[in-house]
């Protein structure tokens, strides 16, 4: 009988033990498991910061990034827009000097706001057969291995203007938009309210292009 016992009181030890080592295993292994997904998650704001292609090539942009051009992010609409979303301007050492181009011509059909350069800058090359007008110095630049480069309307211009004064990126003599006024007259910046520059006066061209 007290061997019986014995046996009786082996098995339920043994059996508690058991499932003591079976609970511990479960636990332990749900808890490596919880380790590897957290290593592993691609939901790790780090990791996927790290993997998240740079304005450059061809991801997100903020104001002051370099551009997949080479130049500097220096208005960004917020979302996209029929013309693109950001503005890109080239690097210091792509500006030039020159007249507007085609004085006492008036070529029609530029517009002054943002999203309008590009536009602009082929109604006015396409009208204007001067090969060293601002409008065609700023498309004929290849910086950056892009081709789509163009001369700012007027608000692109004063955005541009805005964003860069208090850098060495911008001379303080004024900047040809391509925006014109009338046969004589055309927008520069700085931009004083008035109907414009004549257009054979020297300023200073600047490429920039949208994407």
């Amino acid at each position: 009988m007290k061997h019986l016992q014995s046996k009786t009181i082996f098995a339920c030890v043994s059996t508690l033990v058991l499932g003591v080592v079976i609970g511990v295993g479960v636990f332990l292994g749900q808890e490596n498991s919880k380790v590897k997904q957290q290593v592993a998650s691609p939901t790790d704001s780090s990791l996927n910061k790290a993997s998240d292609p740079s304005c450059a090539q061809g991801g997100a942009c903020i104001i002051g990034d370099q551009g997949p051009g080479g130049g500097t992010i220096f208005y960004d609409a917020g979302s996209v827009q029929i013309w693109g979303r950001y503005l890109e301007v080239a690097p210091v050492n792509a500006q030039r000097q020159a007249s507007w181009g085609c004085t006492g011509t008036y070529i029609g059909g530029t517009g002054t706001e943002i999203g309008a350069g590009k536009s602009n800058s082929n109604i006015v090359t396409k009208a204007c057969s001067d090969t060293k007008s601002a409008a065609r110095i700023a498309m004929d630049f290849d910086g950056g291995a892009q081709t789509d480069w163009f001369l700012p309307s007027q608000s692109e211009l004063a955005k541009l203007y805005s964003q860069l004064l208090s850098s060495d990126e911008l001379e303080t003599e004024p900047y040809w938009s391509s925006s014109e006024a009338d046969a004589s007259l055309a927008q520069s910046e700085p931009f004083y309210g008035g109907l414009g520059d004549y257009k054979d006066n020297i300023y200073f061209v600047r490429p920039v292009r949208a994407f």
